[in-house]
């Protein structure tokens, strides 16, 4: 088959010794985000309604903002997995090779902060209007 000398076939190691790590790691997180879309697809099915305010407030519920937060997660890991893994195979000088992969990182780690950070506005802007609406309710019923 041609994988390499025989004690690299024993250890896993493929010709870049670095075993199966990218593959297992990559088929993880595509599991993970099949789950994830599925839960999010059932999820939001069930919601009835797809106005803007029906959406944001289910998203600001704590089970669909945690698995957004993790598709989001999970999807750039799982895209940055792959490119990596094309970009090491692929681009062939040194400089280019780094400077892909540089902004390769940048660019999922970008995205997936931003997402984070997203997430989290909608979730603190709805308890922030939960906590403002009980504390005008409290003032009014305190006359």
């Amino acid at each position: 088959m041609g994988n390499g000398t025989s004690i690299g076939r024993v250890r896993g190691l493929g010709a870049a010794h670095h075993g199966t790590h990218h593959w297992v790691l990559q088929r993880l997180t595509a599991l993970g985000n099949l789950l994830l879309m599925a839960f999010l697809v059932i999820s939001l099915g069930g919601l009835g309604q797809y106005d803007f305010k029906s959406v944001i407030d289910w998203i600001a519920r704590p089970l669909p903002a945690l698995a957004i937060a993790l598709l989001v997660i999970s999807v750039f890991w799982h895209a940055r997995l792959g490119l990596t893994v094309l970009i090491e195979d692929y681009v062939h000088e040194g400089a280019n090779k780094v400077a892909a992969l540089v902004l390769l990182n940048i660019a999922a780690f970008g995205g997936m902060a931003a997402g984070l950070f997203f997430i989290a506005r909608i979730v603190f802007a709805a308890a922030g209007a939960e906590a403002a609406a009980g504390a005008m309710a409290a003032m009014q019923g305190g006359r």
